[in-house]
């Protein structure tokens, strides 16, 4: 009887402390893995549970001259006096294990914050392929490219002739005739030799039953504009196309001014958007993209003066950046020229999340600001991208809008965007 109640309480004593440990790793786990703080900043570490830092004197590491000092009380407060990278053991109860904090004490830096509406002109390596059909109503399977291109393919050459739009590979394949016909597409990373024989369709004419597109364009945010490398981001998220569903390839592409026309005002299981006119012209070129990714649409200023006129910024406009670990859930705002003038807009942050798979919809935001609810309903497509602003620092940038209510978005770190 003695035995059963001594493996009783023991067993008893090791649930518990499993449970302890499993509830302190996941508390953990909704931690940023590593901390950044500029120099001279401090700021206080807090959890859920009871944990404690092992550290000599309450620094970090001493490395050259450099520290970073920490103390516990109910929370662990962090404070760096020198750039480096520090760490920690970290304890809960003050004896169990439970990981590493990693601190980075990095130079303070300044972003403008965006809002503007601009343009964005794509146009694609070659000729891309959207879709596939039968060139002949009248035959059966009368498309001689299925089984051949894919859709997503990029048509870079047809009968040893560079393409460079889509009435030009036209032209290619009605002067071909119904001949044998050579092409070369890049599907993916990969450029491939195919052939392919024309087919008559319906018009008399030579087709190939591919569905193209040469170029694109729309309306999005502007973020941000990085003045130490005169570059800029945008979106928060890639430009996919419609059809294929990937994202954009392209040879050359370029962000103009752009201004609001119209609004569709977002409701219930309605996404609204902005329609936009964009002016192609020279002097209304903010700056040539060099990147389309999944975390944002990045380029280069042409004329880092002339540009910052153009979009009507400042030195009023300069924020610090707001690293990840720093936001706090509670009041932010966002920018935004969507009704036209660029002003700033209310809104909560409820969640955060730092091991979101998807980095886009690392924030989860709320929008509070009347004004704005009763003209778009909240956030609509051509918003992605408008910078979030908290205590005077731009932490993020709002990327998606919930389909059931415009009035809740997502947002991402301005860190995933400024290390893409």
């Amino acid at each position: 009887m003695n035995n059963y109640k001594r493996f009783l309480k023991y067993s008893i004593i090791v649930m518990i402390s499993l449970l302890i440990f499993w509830l302190g790793c996941s508390i953990l786990s909704d931690r940023p893995d590593r901390y950044v703080l500029t120099v001279g900043e401090r700021t206080s570490i807090e959890f859920d549970l009871p944990y404690s830092i092992k550290s000599d004197g309450n620094i970090f590491i001493t490395k050259e001259g450099r520290t970073a000092h920490a103390s516990v009380d109910s929370a662990v407060v962090v404070e760096g006096d020198a750039l480096g990278s520090y760490e920690a053991d970290m304890f809960l109860f003050g004896f169990i294990p439970a990981g590493r904090v990693k601190i980075d004490i990095v130079d303070k830096n300044m972003l403008y914050a965006g809002g503007n509406i601009l343009g964005l002109k794509f146009d694609t390596e070659g000729a891309l392929v959207v879709g596939l059909k039968d060139v002949n109503s009248d035959k059966i399977n009368s498309c001689p490219a299925r089984g051949v291109l894919h859709i997503g393919d990029y048509i870079i050459m047809a009968g040893g002739i560079k393409v460079k739009e889509k009435e030009q590979l036209v032209s290619l394949i009605e002067k071909n005739g119904t001949h044998p016909m050579s092409f070369v597409v890049k599907r993916g990373n990969e450029y491939i030799d195919l052939n392919i024989t024309p087919e008559k369709g319906d018009d008399n004419k030579p087709r190939i039953g591919a569905m193209i597109r040469d170029d694109m364009a729309g309306v999005g945010t502007l973020s941000f504009i990085n003045p130490a490398g005169e570059t800029f981001g945008m979106l928060g998220h890639g430009i996919y196309d419609v059809d294929t569903k990937e994202i954009v390839d392209f040879s050359e592409a370029s962000a103009y001014l752009a201004r609001t026309v119209s609004i569709k005002k977002g409701t219930k299981n309605n996404v609204g958007e902005i329609a936009g006119a964009i002016n192609l012209s020279k002097n209304e070129c903010v700056g040539k993209i060099t990147a389309n990714t999944n975390l944002g649409v990045f380029g280069e200023i042409s004329n880092m003066t002339y540009a910052l006129s153009m979009l009507k910024l400042s030195e009023n406009d300069l924020y610090e950046i707001g690293h990840s670990s720093m936001i706090k859930k509670g009041n932010a705002y966002i920018i935004s020229a969507a009704l036209g003038e660029r002003k700033k807009y209310d809104v909560e942050i409820t969640e955060i999340n730092y091991n979101r798979r998807n980095k886009e919809k690392s924030l989860k935001l709320t929008v509070t600001d009347k004004s704005l609810i009763k003209k778009t309903g909240g956030i609509i497509q051509g918003m992605s991208g408008s910078p979030i602003i908290q205590e005077g620092k731009i932490i993020g940038v709002v990327t998606h809008v919930s389909v059931e209510n415009p009035k809740i978005g997502y947002g991402i770190f301005i860190d995933d965007m400024l290390n893409y």
